[in-house]
């Protein structure tokens, strides 16, 4: 069977650089926490789509240098997140657990609870500088489990803190110091030095990689709460697949478990080119009294050079999250899916060479957009029969998957003695499977991958990319920066296309000091002032329209009023030197003066027609085109002082 195994994702995106050790991430696996140590507030990151919240403290105290933090944990109480802090007070000496709330808003966290662990009582022997530490979770998810230990001491103390009553427990243990049997008279260079401590199934457990490859088992005590007794030391055998140890010399442990389940990871850096290795490893239990192995994944990354500032966590759902910083003011992060490579080990080892092991998420973008890789995968998901994305896949015998509906139409029935059989024929090998009584095993691990196929077609189609780095990035992480578009001209203000949306990443580098809104939010904005324009456009047109007909028909009836005075003054005139001329002549000529008389008049009246249409044809159109100016540059102006007014809402 043939599964795309979800391996390792490289996430671009800034977290909290110099973070070390204080990371941590939800149960689900879809936000990660951050000390940022330049800032000191805690950074919440979306690890679908990048966007980054900052949350503060609202107690200013722990932003006091006297406060260093040592380790961040997440935890749900009925269902809400917690964080939970660890730090230590280089004023007091003393470590102390803080539990936060989180606000609605994931920007402010509020101090709940706290336990002192008292360094100059507990941990006497222990100097702080050379003081060392595992953390990880209990069984339950609401306990913290942290182990102190230094390597030139003999004892250890374990403390689990249970979130839900916040108590915690404390227990004192005592390393062996000398060689394997505890010799007398062993000298300085056969002491073993235990490290990397870590819980399973009660009992807390260190190794010894740098001599004799070993491990201690402590478990509590049979006559006290308050101390551990020794189980015993087991020998520890090479990796049976690769026949290897985890390297020691040059080599970064890091240890993280949650419940019984531990992790691993070596970073060794080769000093001939610099470059970074980094394994992970798991200890293999005990079997039938079959001995004791290391377990190495069939994984390797290769890391930045520059990699600093290594550290890891493993969640409930075996995905693995290793974070480090690349260089100043930047870090990265990988996330590994342990759950997926156990269950398919063999299917992984023997087409090693035909996996790709790391996938970065920038190039891997780019490469699908020119290829359309995605559609290529789908076809592989579809099952042959209905030619659709497997629903329900079931698994035959061949190896072969179909859907549950397919399988129901073909299946056969075969009566043998008085016993009803059913078989399925394989639609591509032709191979013959019978149908057991509970039906076909389910084929979860396509399903799975149809799941993880699906969502990351739906997420992309959100994708756009960043006009600055041209890198993509979700419309929910992309911003507007209203500086660099108060440049541009107002003729191009309601075009959206005219302005380049920029990432998260890109505002905070080139636009530092602009103002910039969420390209969602900008969006609102836009539609609503263009809702709002349209609505003074309606009403600008109504009143300038009730207007117009007020002062043309004003003036309409003004210019008739005066062209009517005129025609009269014309007729009288006429008839007033007809009368004067007939005086003079005689009553002859009278049809004649009069035929002539009225000709005059009708070319009177000629002119005063076309006097009133030259009014309508002349006059009353550039009356329009005044008016239809004086509308426009009046709806300009509601415009551009409505957007002025915006921005300046905006920039506050």
């Amino acid at each position: 069977m043939n599964v795309n195994t979800q391996i390792d994702y490289l996430i671009p995106y800034c977290g909290g650089y110099n973070s070390l050790n204080n990371i941590a991430f939800s149960n689900d696996g879809n936000f990660g926490y951050f000390y940022d140590n330049i800032s000191r507030h805690i950074i919440r990151l979306n690890l679908n789509n990048g966007e980054k919240e900052v949350m503060k403290f609202f107690d200013k105290d722990y932003y006091h240098k006297k406060w260093i933090n040592i380790s961040l944990f997440v935890v749900d109480l009925e269902t809400i997140p917690h964080l939970i802090i660890l730090f230590y007070n280089n004023t007091k000496k003393f470590y102390q657990f803080v539990m936060f709330s989180i606000s609605n808003n994931n920007t402010i966290l509020i101090k709940l609870r706290e336990s002192k662990i008292k360094f100059n009582e507990e941990l006497k022997n222990f100097n702080y500088q050379d003081i060392q530490y595992s953390v990880g979770h209990g069984i339950d998810e609401t306990l913290i489990e942290i182990i102190f230990y230094q390597k030139n001491e003999v004892e250890f103390w374990f403390y689990q803190l249970d979130c839900k009553l916040f108590t915690l427990q404390k227990r004192k243990g005592e390393l062996f110091s000398k060689g394997k049997r505890r010799k007398n008279n062993s000298s300085e260079e056969e002491l073993r030095i235990w490290e990397s401590p870590f819980t399973k199934e009660g009992h807390v457990i260190f190794i010894s990689n740098n001599k004799d490859k070993c491990m201690a088992k402590y478990t509590k005590s049979l006559t006290s709460d308050k101390s551990f007794m020794t189980v015993g030391i087991d020998e520890l055998l090479p990796d049976k697949k690769s026949c290897t140890f985890p390297t020691y010399t040059n080599t970064i442990w890091c240890v993280s478990w949650y419940g019984n389940y531990h992790i691993f990871v070596t970073i060794f850096k080769n000093h001939k080119n610099q470059e970074h290795s980094l394994h992970i490893w798991n200890i293999e239990d005990s079997v039938r009294n079959n001995p004791i192995c290391w377990k190495k994944y069939n994984l390797t990354l290769k890391i930045d050079k520059n990699a600093t500032n290594f550290g890891i966590r493993i969640i409930k759902n075996k995905t693995l999250f290793i974070h480090y910083d690349v260089d100043k003011y930047r870090d990265k992060l990988h996330k590994i899916n342990l759950k997926a490579i156990e269950m398919n080990c063999d299917e992984i080892e023997g087409n090693i060479n035909d996996i790709e092991r790391e996938i970065n998420i920038d190039d891997e973008i780019r490469k699908r957009r020119k290829t359309k890789d995605s559609l290529h995968v789908e076809k592989e998901l579809c099952c042959p029969v209905c030619l659709e994305l497997y629903n329900d896949p079931r698994n035959l015998n061949c190896g072969h998957s179909l859907c549950l509906n397919c399988c129901n139409i073909l299946k056969t029935s075969i009566n043998i003695l008085n016993e009803t059989k059913h078989n399925i024929t394989c639609p591509i090998c032709r191979e013959k499977t019978e149908v057991p009584p509970q039906g076909l095993p389910k084929n979860y691990c396509l399903e799975e991958a149809i799941t993880f196929i699906i969502k990351t077609k739906n997420d992309t189609i959100d994708e756009m990319v960043c006009h600055s780095c041209q890198l993509p990035h979700k419309m929910t992480n992309s911003f507007i920066c209203l500086s660099c578009i108060n440049k541009v001209t107002q003729d191009s203000l309601f075009n959206l296309e005219d302005y380049k949306n920029i990432c998260s990443n890109c505002v905070l580098i080139e636009h530092r000091n602009h103002s910039y809104i969420y390209l969602k939010e900008y969006i609102k904005r836009q539609e609503f002032i263009f809702n709002k324009k349209e609505e003074i456009d309606k009403n600008v047109e109504e009143i300038f329209e009730d207007f117009k007909k007020s002062l043309f028909y004003t003036i309409t009836k003004s210019l008739l009023h005066i062209e009517k005075e005129m025609f009269y003054k014309n007729i009288n005139n006429i008839l007033t030197q007809n009368f004067i001329e007939n005086e003079e002549k005689d009553s002859d000529n009278e049809n004649y003066n009069f035929q002539k008389n009225e000709e005059k008049i009708n070319v009177v009246v000629e002119n005063f027609k076309s006097d009133i249409k030259y009014l309508e044809n002349e006059v009353i159109d550039s009356l329009e085109n005044t008016c239809d100016e004086i509308i426009d540059r009046k709806k300009r102006t509601i415009t551009i002082e409505m957007y002025s007014k915006l921005s300046k809402v905006d920039s506050v």
